[in-house]
């Protein structure tokens, strides 16, 4: 049973990568980043085997998502974004789980300031367009 559970989870993380290098050529929707995004990381998580902090982390994601669809992301930020999330998915599928840790945790901190950013610029333009 612990072979199938490892493979299933491999095949999601695969599936993951996979997913966000399609993204490489296409156009897209900030509402649908988002979603993606949601979903690396819950299945991440998941793969973790903690489904409680798993579901945690769908319940933090459903407060904090409008906040995260404010405004447009740029083309570089989306780039960006495919990258870290393919980056840190082949780290985890090479095995190489310290690595992966370190790129996450950078993630992180890059898309919390690209959020911050995005919320500062429509606290802005909001506060701009008030007479």
């Amino acid at each position: 049973m612990e072979d199938s559970t490892v493979q299933h989870n491999r095949r999601s993380i695969e599936d993951e990568v996979n997913s966000w290098r399609q993204l490489l050529d296409s156009s897209f929707e900030s509402t649908d980043v988002v979603l993606m995004d949601e979903r690396f990381h819950t299945t991440l998580l998941a793969a973790s085997g903690n489904s409680a902090l798993t579901d945690a982390l769908r319940a933090v994601n459903a407060k904090v998502r409008p906040v995260r669809m404010l405004g447009p992301m740029s083309p570089e930020d989306f780039r960006e974004q495919i990258g870290e999330h393919i980056g840190i998915g082949e780290l985890l599928l090479d095995g190489k789980l310290g690595d992966a840790l370190s790129a996450l945790e950078a993630h992180i901190d890059s898309s919390r300031d690209r959020v911050i950013a995005r919320a500062e610029q429509a606290a802005s333009l909001a506060g701009a367009v008030r007479t």
